[in-house]
């Protein structure tokens, strides 16, 4: 088995299945097992998190003659990084259209870029300075990816006003 690059929290596990050969004996793939206390069968589409750092892995396939276990692998986590929540002067999570408010981490988290989700807004990627474009509610992001590779982000709603008329 080819060990697998360390996986980051929240993500799933690129797992290749190995090749099975067993001469002219029919053999039954039954699949992954993971060792958590006990072997129980594994799938490789769950996603996993940092509790399963240091777990084994093993390819289980059964012919007439018996079970046969592939080597054993072991599972290496990666941490996610831990962004602070999106905050703004006030608490106000609101822009006027046409007019630019600051957003910004309750710490200062460097490394990351802010985005958004629409055409309501525009925002600074740097500065998090968000601009109201159009009416609605939008929805902006700041994402990081820390040195083990691993991306994570927070996110905050973000009311886009019309400013008032005067007749």
């Amino acid at each position: 088995l080819t060990v697998p690059d360390a996986v980051c929290d929240g993500t799933y596990i690129d797992l290749t299945k190995p090749e099975v050969i067993f001469y002219e004996v029919p053999a039954i793939s039954e699949g992954w097992e993971m060792y958590s206390g006990s072997w129980r069968s594994f799938d490789p589409n769950v996603v996993l998190t940092m509790t399963d750092h240091g777990r084994l892995l093993r390819y289980v396939v059964r012919t007439q003659c018996g079970v046969s276990y592939s080597d054993t692998i072991e599972i290496s986590m990666r941490a996610k990084p831990n962004i602070p929540a999106i905050t703004s002067p006030h608490d106000k999570f609101e822009v006027c259209v046409n007019n630019t408010a600051p957003f910004y981490l309750e710490n200062t988290m460097k490394g990351g870029k802010w985005r958004n989700s629409d055409t309501l807004t525009h925002v600074d990627s740097i500065s998090g300075h968000v601009t109201g474009k159009y009416p609605g509610t939008s929805i902006i992001y700041y994402v990081v990816t820390n040195s083990d590779g691993c991306t994570d982000s927070t996110s905050r709603m973000i009311a886009v006003n019309q400013p008032p008329s005067v007749r």
